[in-house]
């Protein structure tokens, strides 16, 4: 039999976690941007317009980074990631509480195992 993953035997849910992450790594970097620019940044700028353009970067990453910490796995129903899921969801390899992983086996991994 072969064995399940959440790429492979769930494709619909896969997707879904896909364009998740990716809106959570594009919301990331844009806040380093953020960060970097305004640390940079020499020219008086209205506090206001700082403001709102702040609330939306972290809006842009806060929105997808709750959406994939509240992420269910499809096997179990349980929350896939460990924890409070702030970073832990990009290394995490498997569902935290019935062990469905993220990708399928390798065969060469198969054969060491």
């Amino acid at each position: 039999m072969e064995e399940q993953s959440l790429e492979k035997s769930f494709p619909k849910h896969w997707r879904w976690l896909q364009r998740w992450s990716m809106l959570y790594r594009i919301g990331l970097t844009l806040v380093w941007i953020l960060v970097v620019a305004g640390a940079t940044m020499q020219a008086a700028v209205s506090p206001f317009r700082v403001l709102l353009f702040a609330f939306v970067i972290l809006s842009l990453w806060a929105v997808p980074g709750s959406q994939l910490r509240h992420f269910h796995c499809p096997c179990c129903g349980e929350r896939f990631v460990w924890g409070l899921g702030f970073f832990s969801f990009s290394f995490q390899s498997h569902c935290a509480h019935c062990g469905l992983p993220k990708y399928p086996e390798f065969p060469a991994e198969r054969q060491k195992t």
